[in-house]
Parts: structure tokens; C-alpha cells; sequence
């Protein structure tokens, strides 16, 4: 059961962002966006944001640290089935890993044998200490690509440097 779950969110797959990057959207990419543009009204993640500046020299774009700035977001949307958006997603289905409404229960999930609650899985979880368990690790690995992301600069200053010996 929780494998499902970690697998799930390991693929990012059934993620909600409170601000995800509008060109990944339109391209059925689940990805948080970065930064604001004003001019575009749009948000974008740092990859698509570095095709926006080429285009858009002159648009004003506000990073996370400005979020204040940022548009507010919509959380009915977020909570809306995605097939039946007049119904609002309530059950999770631990066969699929998936988020569903009642209709899509009805209709898909019937021979689901572990179909529940949303609320009864959050408390299930926060019982568990699952979240906790799982922050600890994201903090663990956001330690471990920040030491990575510093080792890769370093070895670029490092090449940097014979570079410029080997062209002297």
C-alpha cells in the first residue's frame, strides 16, 4: 500500500501545485512553476521561463521570493475530477493510486477493493507518521542535491581554471 503511494509521488505524477508552469500544462507536464510573468500574466518554471527571456527581453518576471506578487490561486480547481468537473474529488483508490470523485467510483473503481475516504486516508496517514517520515526524507535529499549542485560548480571553476592554463 504505501509503496503505491511512495511510487506515485516519486513519479510526481498525481501531484497538485499550488503553481504549476503553464507551458508544461498545455504540454501534459505536471510541473511547479518558479516564476511570475506580469506582462504575460503566466507562470513558468525555470526551463520554460529561459525560452520566455529570449522571446521577452523586457517582460517583467518575479521570482518566488516576490510570490506575494504573484496571482492567487484557485483550490476549487485543484479539488475538481478532472473527467466529471461538476464533481469534486473525495475518494482515493489505493488499486490505482488514484484520485477520484463518486461518479468515477461508480463507473471505474466499482472492483476496486481498497477504495477510501480522502479525509479517512489523511488521518490514516497522519496516525502512521508517514508525513513526517517523508518530509525528513525530502529535507535529507534537498540536503544532498544542494551538496551536489556545490561539487558541480566547483569541478566548473576547477575546469574553468585549466582551461585557461591549457589556452596560455
Amino acid at each position: 500500500m504505501a509503496s503505491k503511494m511512495e511510487n506515485s509521488i516519486n513519479r510526481g505524477s498525481d501531484l497538485f501545485f499550488d503553481f504549476a508552469c503553464f507551458p508544461c500544462q498545455e504540454n501534459d507536464r505536471n510541473i511547479e512553476a518558479d516564476v511570475y510573468c506580469e506582462e504575460c500574466s503566466k507562470l513558468y518554471c525555470n526551463k520554460c521561463v529561459e525560452y520566455h527571456n529570449l522571446l521577452y527581453k523586457k517582460h517583467a518576471i518575479v521570482s518566488k521570493k516576490q510570490i506575494s506578487k504573484w496571482p492567487e490561486t484557485n483550490v476549487g480547481e485543484q479539488e475538481q475530477c478532472q473527467e466529471h468537473k461538476k464533481e469534486k474529488l473525495t475518494i482515493y483508490c489505493e488499486d490505482h493510486s488514484q484520485l477520484i470523485c463518486q461518479v468515477c467510483h461508480l463507473h471505474n473503481h466499482k472492483k476496486c477493493s481498497n477504495v477510501i475516504l480522502i479525509a479517512d486516508k489523511v488521518k490514516d496517514l497522519l496516525q502512521k507518521g508517514d508525513f513526517k517520515q517523508l518530509s525528513e526524507t525530502v529535507e535529507s535529499q534537498h540536503r544532498q542535491l544542494i551538496q551536489i549542485k556545490n561539487d558541480f560548480e566547483e569541478n566548473m571553476k576547477s575546469l574553468e581554471k585549466s582551461y585557461k592554463k591549457i589556452l596560455n
